[in-house]
């Protein structure tokens, strides 16, 4: 089955929410290996289903594993 995500259609186990935000792959990677991925993922797709742009669930992504400074 094939769904259309952030504008294009993809089946659902041929990427991720980090692959459809960030192109460059060690972005995508940092993303899928820090804490909580598979929660932030269903965050984001939720703000997609809402119809945020691409760019504003991006920055939202970005947002989301900013730590404090110390």
């Amino acid at each position: 089955m094939k769904v259309a995500i952030l504008g294009g259609l993809i089946s659902p186990k041929e990427t991720t929410m980090f692959d459809q935000l960030f192109t460059r792959q060690a972005a995508v990677v940092r993303y899928q290996s820090l804490p909580f991925a598979a929660e932030r993922q269903l965050y984001l797709r939720h703000l997609v289903d809402e119809g945020r742009s691409r760019k504003t669930v991006r920055n939202i992504a970005q947002l989301l594993v900013l730590r404090p400074r110390e």
